[in-house]
């Protein structure tokens, strides 16, 4: 049993050495990226929403809730727009809750807007995996027609993988994760003044101009750094730029009513 016991502890010594080798996996950098509506009826439009069904009617609810909470449209009562939509949820019959019999809250959600039909979309696939759980399959729906309609961020995550020969990328890294950017920057331009051509402080700077809305300045710093060493994390960052460019400018008319 004591040869054992001897070996097992080796094999776990030597699994700790192995592992103390292997590269870091890096400091995760949380930041924001703006999404525009898919659906834009115009801000401050007056939002009518009508379900004939007990279900819908609870859909709706939760609705205007976040909607109320969003602010983005208005809801009747409060105050005059320029403009009005009219959205209506449509009832299947199915049931999703069979203990209780609470039929299936909705199919299809359409938003027109006079006689334009600019949204309609099929719930029966989210619903049915939310079987058992009828309030679920409502903050499913709700959250998801608000997030269409109405301009919004999400988060956004990137890793930075620091090294013993440039450790000013690591300081970097861990400050822009904390929120303190300048900090962030600093470290940045002087693991670059260390090392020029180290890629990982290169993608570094690149997230700070784009947490800047820099694109162009952060495009080319991804770039140097694929060019050193390509690599799918710097291709994919340049291609994220594009589209968070295009997604941001897309959210500043939205907002501004245009």
């Amino acid at each position: 049993m004591k040869n054992v016991s001897s070996k097992v502890a080796e094999a776990c010594v030597l699994s700790l050495s192995l592992l103390c080798l292997l590269p870091s996996c890096g400091t995760q950098i949380q930041m924001t990226e703006a999404v525009p509506a898919k659906v834009n009826l115009g801000r401050d439009t007056t939002m009518y929403i009508n379900g004939n069904s007990d279900g819908d009617r609870g859909i709706a609810a939760a609705i205007r809730d976040k909607l109320a909470a969003d602010g983005y449209y208005k809801l009747p009562g409060q105050g005059g727009s320029i403009r009005s939509a009219y959205m209506v949820i449509s009832d299947t019959g199915v049931e999703i809750d069979k203990p209780t019999r609470i039929p299936l809250l909705s199919s299809t959600i359409d938003i027109s807007n006079g006689n334009q039909n600019v949204y309609h979309r099929n719930y029966a696939n989210a619903l049915t995996n939310n079987e058992g759980s009828a309030l679920r399959a409502v903050d499913t729906i709700s959250r998801t027609v608000v997030h269409d309609i109405s301009p919004h961020e999400k988060n956004l995550y990137v890793r930075v993988r620091g090294s013993k020969e440039n450790p000013s990328v690591e300081l970097g890294a861990k400050a822009c994760a904390a929120g303190n950017w300048e900090q962030g920057e600093v470290y940045a331009k002087e693991a670059l003044q260390q090392k020029p051509d180290d890629p990982e402080a290169l993608f570094l700077m690149g997230v700070i101009e784009r947490k800047k809305m820099n694109y162009a300045q952060s495009t080319a710093y991804f770039t140097k750094a694929d060019t050193i060493k390509p690599s799918g994390k710097y291709k994919k960052a340049i291609s994220k730029n594009k589209v968070m460019e295009q997604n941001d400018k897309y959210t500043m008319q939205q907002l501004a009513g245009e």
